[in-house]
């Protein structure tokens, strides 16, 4: 993994400016597929489609179409920021996206609550039963909305 110039992200709220990593090369030597679709490639990691702006706490997509490729023009200036979000920050994304974006969007946040929910209590090997409610609610219901 040879990582390249930080990727600039501007939040579409409030302009806030958001550096997260880009990579001039990579590979997937020890690449790990999960059972619930999670890829894990220590030498390709991906920023997440789903930001967070640090100064106004909106959330976002991020698509290049949109937004265009703008990087830092210090090639030193690098980051390995990817901008995941955990299991509460994506259920509260798609709660505030839900609507507002595509179906096949929505869907892709859906199986990252999975995955972080996963992430969090499986991967972890923590006891299943000290799961919150509301974490088991969300997860239940995110669960069923994913099945296609």
């Amino acid at each position: 993994m040879l990582p390249g110039p930080a990727r600039i992200l501007e939040c579409p709220f409030c302009g806030k400016e958001k550096k997260v990593m880009s990579l001039v090369s990579g590979n997937t030597i020890g690449e790990q597929i999960w059972s619930d679709t999670k890829k894990v490639a220590p030498m390709l990691p991906q920023i997440s489609f789903v930001q967070k702006c640090p100064a106004c706490n909106y959330f976002y997509l991020v698509d290049s179409y949109r937004q265009g490729h703008r990087y830092s023009e210090d090639e030193h200036d690098w980051t390995l920021e990817q901008g995941n979000l955990s299991f509460r920050e994506l259920c509260l994304a798609l709660y505030y996206l839900e609507g507002a974006i595509g179906s096949e969007y929505e869907t892709r946040i859906r199986i990252m609550i999975v995955q972080a929910f996963n992430d969090n209590y499986r991967n972890q090997k923590k006891d299943i039963k000290s799961v919150s409610e509301e974490d088991r609610n969300t997860f239940e219901t995110t669960d069923r909305k994913s099945v296609v």
